[in-house]
């Protein structure tokens, strides 16, 4: 991202699918102090465009398309519409290919994802103010436009602590998490990627139990045969 001209304080939207590379971009725009926002990838084209409008977003990160249950749903189209219902115009696109369903890119404003990391240089943490803003959480936008609320490192810089003191997680305990990446209500998808669930599974190695799509009596028998000791979740799973 540092090659692509974003520093502190630019706004990045990560359109993605739920692959590793979705970890990553959250990661990479926390550590070089780039504002970042996750949008639900598969949302429709306009809603796309007025999170860029709003965030006035210089780098989109996408993926060629994602796989869902019984279909394949093509990303790359739904960004180039919405940079053309878009009045404000990222700079850049990075666009992970998936291996089957390549997209064809625009050499004027997309980059593969390879591509983007060719002759770079490890990026340095940037310093951040507890007051800095960190990432932008839309709400969903069905009563109106989508309202944005931009949030500080703060929300999440105590990760460590609701760990130990109120999931009581300890090295090789199971999780099971029961989000999606751009669909977490109220403390947003940074705190299942920063300090807790992924970033801890993938660098700590505490395991993970992930379900596709939230089913109680899949849920059960998923604690039951895994043994699972907490549960990371919406509250939207019990309405």
């Amino acid at each position: 991202m540092k090659k692509q001209g974003v520093n502190k304080g630019d706004r990045v939207i990560i359109y993605m699918p739920m692959i590793p590379e979705a970890v990553i971009a959250m990661l990479a725009c926390g550590r070089i102090g780039a504002v970042h926002s996750v949008v639900f990838g598969g949302f429709a084209a306009n809603e796309l465009a007025s999170r860029i409008d709003d965030s006035k977003a210089k780098l989109i990160i996408s993926a060629s398309c994602g796989y869902e249950p019984g279909r394949t749903v093509n990303y790359k189209p739904l960004v180039n519409k919405a940079i053309e219902l878009a009045n404000h115009k990222p700079e850049k696109c990075i666009i992970y290919q998936r291996e089957k369903d390549k997209a064809e890119l625009n050499p004027s404003i997309d980059i593969t994802w390879e591509d983007s990391l060719e002759g770079v240089k490890p990026a340095n943490c940037e310093k951040m103010n507890a007051n800095d803003y960190a990432y932008i959480l839309y709400t969903s936008g069905t009563t109106g436009r989508p309202k944005g609320t931009d949030l500080p490192p703060t929300m999440f810089a105590g990760g460590e602590t609701v760990e130990e003191h109120v999931l009581n997680y300890k090295m090789g305990f199971l999780e099971r998490s029961g989000g999606e990446v751009g669909k977490q209500l109220v403390v947003g998808p940074m705190y299942h990627t920063g300090p807790l669930s992924a970033t801890r599974n993938l660098i700590a190695g505490t395991p993970s139990v992930v379900l596709g799509r939230f089913n109680a009596e899949a849920t059960l028998e998923a604690i039951a045969k895994h043994k699972i000791t907490s549960c990371l979740m919406v509250h939207t799973h019990f309405v």
